[in-house]
């Protein structure tokens, strides 16, 4: 068993993420990354609210958080699809570029999902697992 810290804060190579999302034009304007991650059904994420007006509120927040700080447009990626039919029609979802995110910040399967901010400086702060959708915004604050 491995004891892991839910709020990561460190230092990343940014310049390759941006460039894997090419977003080299962000990069150099100083636009923060927000990354969403859904690592596969489970327990957490499989119970819940599936009302598309409930899902279609968290995205329009998320979208109020990057621009209020000026961010790209938040990225949804995942590692196992399965669960997402929910989002259909409301959002879309990409696998994780060559599991870029799982090597980086997701080693393991935290439950309901995750997110990380990433700023061009190498700045980044996250949670693993379950987390309110406002967190989002406080993290961006604090890069």
């Amino acid at each position: 068993m491995k004891l892991v810290h839910r709020m990561p804060v460190g230092i990343t190579d940014a310049k390759l993420i941006y460039e894997k999302l090419g977003l080299q034009q962000e990069f150099l304007e100083g636009k923060p990354l927000i990354v969403i991650y859904y690592p596969g059904k489970d327990e957490c994420n499989s119970t819940g609210s599936n009302d598309p007006a409930y899902l279609k509120n968290k995205q329009k927040s998320l979208l109020k958080y990057a621009e209020k700080h000026d961010a790209v447009p938040p990225f949804y990626f995942y590692k196992n699809p399965h669960g997402l039919e929910k989002y259909r029609g409301i959002q879309e979802w990409a696998a994780d570029p060559d599991g870029l995110f799982e090597k980086l910040f997701f080693q393991f399967h935290y439950p309901c999902g995750s997110f990380v901010v990433i700023s061009p400086n190498g700045n980044y702060r996250g949670i693993l697992g379950e987390y309110p959708i406002s967190q989002v915004d406080v993290a961006l604050k604090k890069l």
